[in-house]
């Protein structure tokens, strides 16, 4: 699914989608709030962290929990993952084994973590929790939910709310009349800090900046992180990616020198056939040029037969690797350290190595 164009619009003007939209929006937002409010939250007996987001679409909420992962590793604990599987056709626990399973099984975002920490997946993020305590070869110390920022299944100690710089909160609606998942206001009274992404050079929207001083208002740290290549080569490419916003892929590559001859945008978790490989190898012998790609999208080409166009583009593509980089690391870590022993006093929590 790509997003509406409509969604992207500025808040303040005048859409008709978006005026006619917008009591489906209140229903929506109301249901939300409601099924938050009235949901039963399971402890489960580890300390829980939330990466969410206030909208559809993707603000960077994956790199950002690798990211936290990382800090929580160094800092001595053991972080497992846990995620819905979203776009893949898994309909049970399960523990993400990159050697066994394929994205269309697991989904895209959670195949690609799986190569760096433990990942558990589920339709129910408490049975992916629950499989995760029972695998005693990791004894995870911590868990981080990857998304489900308004899912009450599981009760959170910490709850980040990622924000992309560039994009916000598009027309400032809340679905099906924009982006936003729900009144961000409501959801302010369950944040814990914020994440805002994005390149540090670029001025804030209107209505970041006015998220930003709410959460000033209120006591809600903010921290700023920045999608860093890890394997740039300027060159002369053919782009492609099935990802919520393309530009952004689109215009990190411009920023890192790339000579972009062609682009093509698939929908968000696309599974390409084999005449899109086809095509994409076709348009690479045009402009004869390389074929560069998100590592995401990369993931969903792995496992196809030698005589697929899709091994053949797997093989000859590249990927631009991403990592989230936070502008001030020793006050994340310090924020983790103290929230973490706030979440193991109040609740009992076992720390690492004593469970």
């Amino acid at each position: 699914m790509r997003d509406p164009k409509f969604w992207r619009f500025p808040p303040n003007k005048i859409h008709a989608a978006k005026f006619a939209l917008r009591p489906l929006g209140f229903v929506y937002g109301l249901i939300v709030n409601l099924r938050l409010k009235f949901s039963h939250s399971e402890d489960i007996g580890k300390p829980v962290i939330c990466v969410g987001n206030f909208t559809l679409g993707g603000s960077g909420k994956t790199p950002v929990t690798l990211k936290l992962a990382e800090h929580l590793q160094s800092m001595g604990e053991q972080p497992s993952i846990l995620s819905r599987g979203y776009g893949g056709n898994n309909k049970q626990a399960l523990k993400v084994d990159p050697k066994l399973h394929h994205a269309q099984i697991t989904g895209d975002e959670p195949y690609m973590m799986a190569h760096h920490y433990p990942v558990y997946i589920a339709p129910n993020r408490r049975d992916a929790a629950k499989l995760a305590l029972k695998d005693k070869q990791v004894n995870p110390s911590v868990l981080i939910m990857d998304d489900g920022m308004q899912s009450p299944n599981l009760h959170k100690s910490l709850t980040f709310a990622v924000i992309d710089r560039q994009a916000g909160f598009g027309n400032g609606g809340v679905f099906p009349a924009g982006p936003l998942r729900e009144n961000i206001d409501a959801a302010l009274t369950r944040i814990d800090a914020i994440i805002i992404s994005g390149p540090s050079n670029e001025l804030l929207r209107a209505d970041v900046s006015a998220v930003i001083s709410k959460a000033g208002e209120r006591d809600i740290p903010v921290f700023e992180t920045e999608l860093a290549a890890t394997n740039a080569q300027a060159e002369k490419v053919v782009a492609f990616c099935g990802i919520g916003r393309p530009a952004k892929f689109y215009n990190q590559l411009e920023q890192l020198g790339y000579d972009i001859q062609f682009s093509q945008d698939f929908n968000d978790h696309h599974y390409y056939s084999e005449q899109d490989a086809a095509d994409l190898l076709a348009l690479a012998e045009k402009y004869n040029a390389q074929l560069i790609t998100t590592r995401k999208d990369a993931v969903r080409l792995e496992g196809f037969d030698k005589s697929s166009k899709r091994f053949k583009l797997a093989e000859i593509c590249k990927t631009l690797d991403v990592v989230a980089m936070f502008s001030e690391d020793k006050k994340l870590e310090e924020f983790l350290i103290g929230r973490l022993a706030e979440a193991r006093q109040s609740k009992l929590y076992t720390a690492p190595g004593n469970n």
